[in-house]
């Protein structure tokens, strides 16, 4: 990590303009990609768990998101590795 000028850590510096394109993006497309799982992993619990989880990967990968281009596509992309890592869990758990 490194040290910025206001004293914060951070470990990627993103203009503050596109922060707030992106910032605006996540929630704009939160309740559709909320029902995009939805309709693969119908339990609406097991669905916002898996949500959660696309969220912080999101967040993580946010540097990696191409301003202008289709966030929702890009969201989508994620959450299907995190609901297919949700089914992987699921089995192993299974007697």
């Amino acid at each position: 990590m490194t040290r910025d000028e206001d004293g914060s850590d951070s470990a990627v510096r993103i203009p503050q303009a596109a922060n707030d394109e992106f910032v605006q993006l996540f929630t704009k497309w939160q309740r559709r990609l909320f029902l995009f799982i939805l309709a693969q992993a119908p339990n609406p619990v097991e669905a916002e768990e898996i949500l959660q989880e696309t969220n912080l990967v999101i967040w993580r990968k946010s540097h990696t998101y191409t301003p202008g281009t289709n966030f929702y596509a890009w969201g989508c992309r994620i959450a299907v590795l995190e609901v297919l890592k949700s089914r992987d869990r699921r089995r192993r758990q299974a007697p």
